[in-house]
C-alpha cells in the first residue's frame, strides 16, 4: 500500500478526535470557569428543555475543546430554535462548524451573519413571490441563484421581474438565471 500511495510512512499522525468529557471533568470545569456553568443554563433554557450528559459533554467540548465562544454559542441555539423546530445539540454543532467555516468566531461577528440570513429569507420571499411559489417550494439550488443575484451579479427585485417578463413561458428560476448571467456577461 505504501508503494501505491496509499499509506504513507513516517508522516505527521493525525490529531485524535477529543473524547467525549467526563461528568466529573465538565463539573471540574465548570468550577473553573463560571462561563461553563453559564453557558449551560442558557443553552438549556434556549434549547427549552434539560440537556442529557451526552448534551452536556458536547456542549462543554464545544466551548472548551473547540474553543467556540459561549456568545457564538448561544447565539447560533437562539438562531436554531427559532426556527420553530426542535433543536438538538447535533445540529447545534454542525450549525457552529458551518459558521466557523464562513468565518463567524465572534459574537460581532455572529449578529453580522444572523442579519446577512435575515435579508436572504427576506429575498427568498420577495423573489418566490415574483414566481408564484411559496419560499418553501425553493430548492437549494434555487436559493443558491437567488443568493447570487442579489449578492454576486448585484441586481434586485426590479431587474429580477423584468428577466421574468423576458422569459414568457419558461416561467422558472433556472431560465431567469440564464437570462441574469447573459445579462450580467454583457
Amino acid at each position: 500500500w505504501a508503494g501505491a500511495g496509499l499509506l504513507a510512512r513516517g508522516g505527521p499522525t493525525p490529531a485524535p478526535l477529543p473524547r467525549p468529557l467526563r461528568q466529573e471533568e465538565i463539573n471540574l470545569a465548570a468550577l473553573r470557569d463560571p462561563m461553563l456553568a453559564t453557558l449551560t443554563e442558557e443553552a438549556q433554557a434556549r434549547l427549552g428543555r434539560t440537556l442529557s450528559h451526552a448534551e452536556l459533554s458536547r456542549l462543554a467540548g464545544l466551548y472548551l475543546n473547540e474553543d467556540f465562544s459561549p456568545e457564538v454559542i448561544l447565539l447560533c441555539a437562539a438562531r436554531l430554535s427559532s426556527g420553530g423546530k426542535k433543536c438538538t445539540l447535533a445540529a447545534l454543532d454542525r450549525e457552529l462548524h458551518a459558521w466557523r467555516s464562513v468565518g463567524v468566531e465572534s459574537g460581532e461577528d455572529a449578529e453580522r451573519y444572523i442579519a446577512l440570513l435575515d435579508e436572504r429569507a427576506k429575498r427568498e420571499e420577495e423573489t418566490a413571490a415574483l414566481f408564484g411559489l411559496e419560499p418553501s417550494q425553493l430548492t437549494l439550488a434555487d436559493r443558491r441563484s437567488i443568493r447570487r443575484w442579489y449578492e454576486e451579479l448585484g441586481y434586485r427585485g426590479d431587474m429580477i421581474a423584468e428577466a421574468l417578463a423576458q422569459a414568457g413561458q419558461n416561467r422558472s428560476i433556472r431560465y431567469v438565471n440564464g437570462i441574469l448571467k447573459a445579462w450580467h456577461a454583457r
